[in-house]
């Protein structure tokens, strides 16, 4: 939900614990993993080619993502249940803006500090940097639960997505994505099993409280979270106009006339996937999607469309040819949000040393 690899990377510095490493005077039992990472778009010529004048984005986008994960489990295996909880936070922030009465957006050392800790916007911000948070964050929440058996493993996990602080307060449950995977690895032919629900219609309701008067109508108001839209940040989230979250909102770059922001961030998908070896050489992958699309809250589609991603893959490994991987792929979309479409992959990969 909150970082997938449907975008390119962009280029940034991470400094991070990648694997879950033991918290000292807790037996082990207790783990941890992390990261904090500084970064900067180059797609500043890519949008210039897209907008047109009376479109107004930002170039030169910074960006600050950083989580943290606790994971307990047995490291001699006699209890054979696990848990993680962990927590991801992403922002946008600094930046050109092509429009002149934005300009420049806050970039100093105090800015990134208000960036880092989610802190409002000082006075050369504009109003609504000052009234929320300077620049624009959005997040997730994880949690997953394991049994680790003999001979298989089978862990259940959620990620709440987040995108102000109605979300943090879980005003948009059950936004988010769910998911069942077990590992077979004594069962070759059919080794791993994902199944996964994506819902992201709630959005914490349709409307948000700065465009009603609170005081004729009270109580909550927070809706219209817009997912990985923003006001200022009208790229959204996204790289090169592909998004850098969940590919079922869908990218931008399938806008029409060359608009930026998601144009469809309220889904509701199945997604199945398999994998197995037909022999000790052919590994194979096997993924469906279904998903239902309802627009934006703002500007939702006059009727719902569907959509039906299938694709399978085979991975061929010589046992001569030490790390080179070779593959073949299959692809196709089926129905009214991208129309009947198809497509194959050939590729060849060297992973190690090259010589």
């Amino acid at each position: 939900m909150v970082h997938s690899p449907n975008a390119r990377p962009i280029p940034e510095i991470n400094i991070s614990v990648p694997k879950f490493t033991a918290i000292p005077f807790t037996g082990k039992h207790l783990q941890f993993r992390g990261n904090t990472a500084f970064g900067r778009s180059f797609d500043s010529k890519y949008l210039q080619s897209l907008a047109n004048e009376n479109e107004y984005y930002i170039k030169d986008v910074l960006w600050h993502h950083k989580s943290l994960q606790l994971r307990f489990l047995d490291p001699e295996k006699r209890f054979p249940f696990t848990a993680v909880i962990g927590m991801m936070h992403h922002a946008q922030w600094g930046g050109t803006s092509n429009n002149p009465e934005i300009g420049k957006e806050p970039r100093s050392f105090k800015d990134l500090l208000r960036i880092i800790f989610g802190k409002a916007g000082g006075e050369d911000s504009s109003i609504t940097n000052r009234m929320n948070v300077l620049g624009n964050h959005y997040g997730s929440y994880e949690l997953q639960f394991g049994y680790l058996g003999n001979g298989f493993d089978v862990h259940i996990y959620s990620q709440h997505f987040f995108d102000d602080v109605s979300g943090m307060e879980l005003y948009n449950f059950p936004d988010g994505l769910w998911g069942l995977q077990v590992d077979i690895p004594n069962f070759t032919w059919l080794n791993k099993i994902v199944v996964e629900y994506l819902d992201t219609r709630n959005q914490s309701g349709p409307l948000h409280w700065l465009w009603f008067d609170r005081d004729i109508y009270p109580g909550y108001g927070g809706g219209n979270d817009n997912y990985y839209n923003n006001i200022e940040y009208t790229t959204g989230v996204s790289y090169f106009n592909r998004g850098i979250g969940s590919p079922l909102l869908t990218s931008p770059e399938y806008n029409k006339n060359n608009a930026f922001g998601f144009k469809n961030n309220r889904v509701s998908a199945f997604h199945v996937g398999f994998q197995g070896y037909l022999s000790k050489q052919h590994l194979y992958h096997i993924l469906v999607t279904s998903s239902e699309n309802w627009g934006t809250m703002l500007s939702p589609f006059l009727k719902k469309k569907n959509n039906l991603s299938c694709a399978a893959k085979i991975t061929y490994c010589h046992p001569r040819l030490e790390d080179w991987i070779f593959s073949g792929e299959v692809a196709a979309d089926f129905g009214s949000l991208y129309g009947n479409t198809a497509g194959i992959i050939f590729s060849i990969k060297k992973t190690g040393i090259l010589k």
